[in-house]
């Protein structure tokens, strides 16, 4: 891992704001940008924070938490699942906020933080939070990591959370020794303010790389019960743990489906391949 970028926090509007780092990492012999996506909701009454970041980065998210709420303290935090970007933070978070409480599917939690036990609530499917103004919804992740991932659905501004869901490499993914691989702002940049489509091709490198289930999942079997969620909820930004804040979802949608079909289809080749070669 190489540097992080401080384009954040981006204040989307007065009740959210995009935290994070965005990490320089090689993949396949080629340097990338990867986000390290932390959300933050700001109701009248109550905040949450979604995911953690790792605990190398907390002082810069800490920071940037503090820019957007000042001494106002963190309510409630949402690890969408116990994974290091997502939930290794959570002791520093809880000792600086000693009032907050962990709202996620803690059926090891209390294993990886049992001094914390007290504080963490098990949440499922449907459960609700109420931050004031803000309604939060917790939704099944159905593209996950772990078996206990959770999305979530905040009602006002219609974000959904979907932790590694619609995850992609920085921006088209171009190698950063390119001269365009990078440019100023592009970490925080909504989706809409591309100018230019994600290259499927190479946003397909993570997704192979982080959920390897994929490559044995028919995307058509995958996508119907996310088009119906999608059609339920309606959402105005869609907000991955690693990519740029999605806003115009029916042009990055068809992208990340073409990503898990990609995954498929190579993995499928690569077997019957291979099981020729055993055959001849």
């Amino acid at each position: 891992m190489g540097g992080v970028h401080h384009n954040y926090p981006r204040e989307i509007n007065e009740n959210f704001a995009w935290l994070g780092a965005c990490l320089e990492t090689v993949f396949h012999g080629q340097q990338y940008h990867l986000h390290m996506g932390v959300y933050l909701l700001v109701g009248q009454q109550k905040t949450m924070l979604i995911d953690t970041g790792t605990p190398t980065y907390w002082p810069a998210i800490s920071a940037q938490i503090e820019t957007v709420i000042g001494d106002r303290p963190i309510d409630f935090v949402f690890p969408t699942h116990p994974e290091i970007p997502h939930s290794a933070a959570l002791p520093l978070l809880l000792r600086k906020y000693e009032k907050a409480q962990v709202l996620c599917d803690a059926r090891d939690y209390h294993l990886l933080y049992p001094e914390f036990s007290q504080r963490i609530i098990h949440t499922e499917p449907g459960d609700e939070v109420d931050l004031g103004d803000l309604k939060v919804e917790f939704l099944p992740a159905l593209i996950k990591d772990l078996p206990n991932t959770l999305w979530a659905f905040e009602h006002k501004h219609k974000i959904m959370f979907v932790s590694d869901g619609f995850s992609f490499l920085h921006r088209g993914s171009r190698p950063l020794d390119e001269d365009a691989g990078h440019k100023e702002g592009e970490c925080t940049m909504l989706t809409s303010e591309f100018g230019e489509p994600l290259n499927p091709q190479n946003a397909t490198y993570l997704l192979q790389a982080a959920l390897y289930w994929t490559k044995f999942v028919n995307v058509s079997k995958l996508f119907g019960p996310i088009d119906e969620l999608m059609e339920k909820y309606q959402p105005r930004y869609i907000a991955p743990a690693h990519g740029n804040l999605i806003d115009d979802g029916s042009e990055v949608a068809p992208v990340i489906r073409q990503m898990h079909k990609n995954t498929y289809d190579n993995a499928k080749k690569n077997r019957l391949e291979t099981s020729v070669t055993y055959a001849v």
